[in-house]
């Protein structure tokens, strides 16, 4: 499950926490448990908060620098999922009616919005255009958008 400050993985008592700053190899191994598929790793040197990694499971994409969790974003996956059962590919009508759904008009990225959670955290996310928008991706953390 997806949340602002990390991640979890498993269920019931195997369930494990994985918070920003979690060492990269715990968390992609347990990653990788949960969801059977290896992780696919890139990296790019030219982000604005220095150089980061990357290991994508399916839909689900961690970010990482100097071997800890930073962040991670989410498309369409059985991997993206958020603690309140939010997750890519919904309506945006859907998530405006659970949540409180804020576009950031100034954003240099096309239809970024912000979402709040139960818990009153705010995650990121992008939703499509045209006349029934739906959630396209979600983020939280420290990502690697060219703004």
């Amino acid at each position: 499950m997806l949340d602002a400050e990390g991640l979890s993985v498993g269920s019931g008592a195997k369930r494990e926490r994985f918070p920003f700053g979690s060492v990269q190899a715990d968390v992609e191994r347990a990653v990788s448990e949960a969801t059977g598929k290896t992780a696919k790793p890139s990296s790019n040197e030219e982000c604005g908060a220095g150089p980061m990694q990357f290991a994508q499971f399916g839909g689900l994409m961690l970010n990482f620098q100097d071997g800890k969790l930073t962040g991670w974003f989410a498309d369409e996956g059985d991997e993206a999922v958020t603690g309140d059962g939010i997750r890519p590919g919904i309506p945006l009508s859907g998530l405006q009616s659970e949540r409180s759904v804020k576009r950031i008009t100034d954003s240099t990225l096309e239809g970024e919005i912000e979402y709040a959670m139960p818990d009153g955290s705010t995650l990121g996310g992008f939703v499509s255009e045209g006349a029934d928008p739906r959630l396209t991706s979600l983020y939280a953390g420290m990502s690697c958008f060219f703004r």
